[in-house]
């Protein structure tokens, strides 16, 4: 079963070791904070939403909604990432839709988006799988590793 569920201090060292994993990093953007620095910050910002996964009461990953400002105040972007031990399991599905719900219902958002790195084909298909669309593709817009790739725009607009 996965729950998404508040942070806890005591969450840092499961989130630290499951970040540690290559295949996991290559996929994350280069400015994520530690572990402690990340769940410190969420354990007190009430402007973002980021909530710890769990799949049958273990932590299993993170899931955010990063609410814009300015003229996209209705937009928010999502990021989750889950361990490698979790995946292949329908698990960032279902944290998937369960944080859109959360978005749509409490935070008055009408649209939801997501900028995937153009090699991360599971994150592509989990957003597939939830409604999104491919919006755009932004050429040469990810320097990860030294290399250049293309990022892919996708959203969901609130029905």
């Amino acid at each position: 079963m996965v729950t998404l569920r508040n942070w806890r201090a005591e969450d840092a060292e499961t989130l630290a070791a499951l970040a540690r994993n290559e295949k996991i990093a290559v996929n994350l953007r280069e400015n994520i904070p530690a572990a402690e620095s990340y769940i410190a910050e969420n354990l007190t910002d009430g402007k973002n939403i980021s909530r710890a996964v769990e799949w049958n009461g273990e932590l299993a990953g993170c899931i955010s909604l990063t609410l814009d400002d300015f003229i996209l105040t209705r937009n928010a972007e999502i990021g989750c990432w889950l361990g490698e031990n979790f995946w292949n399991r329908g698990i960032a599905t279902a944290a998937v839709a369960q944080i859109c719900d959360v978005g749509f219902k409490n935070f008055a958002l009408d649209r939801i988006y997501a900028g995937v790195f153009e090699n991360n084909l599971a994150a592509v298909k989990v957003l597939e799988r939830n409604g999104f669309r491919f919006e755009e593709r932004l050429e040469n817009a990810v320097c990860k590793n030294g290399r250049l790739l293309d990022a892919l725009l996708y959203g969901k607009i609130k029905f």
